[in-house]
């Protein structure tokens, strides 16, 4: 990612780094690393991160400034559909 001049660019993962309100995901689901994940594409200029797993849909700005990352959580079809403030 540190390579690419792109205009933008974007991460996709399975697991998201953060939970929906901005906590670091569940020790349980192994995910150690959410934090250095940010950590690096704000680095590479990344400006979205791509995610699933959680079943539960959720954006969530992580970092400040020009820096700044959109986490985008997918959700599933099988939940009720809710607004994305």
């Amino acid at each position: 990612l540190l390579a690419q001049d792109a205009a933008f660019k974007a991460l996709l993962v399975h697991h998201p780094p953060v939970q929906g309100d901005g906590k670091p995901d569940r020790v349980w689901r192994r995910n150690l690393d959410g934090r250095k994940i940010i950590e690096l594409c704000q680095e590479a200029g990344v400006g979205l991160i791509l995610c699933g797993h959680t079943h539960k849909a959720f954006r969530r700005w992580v970092g400040d400034g020009a820096r700044r990352v959109l986490v985008s959580c997918a959700g599933s079809t099988t939940k009720q559909p809710t607004a994305l403030g």
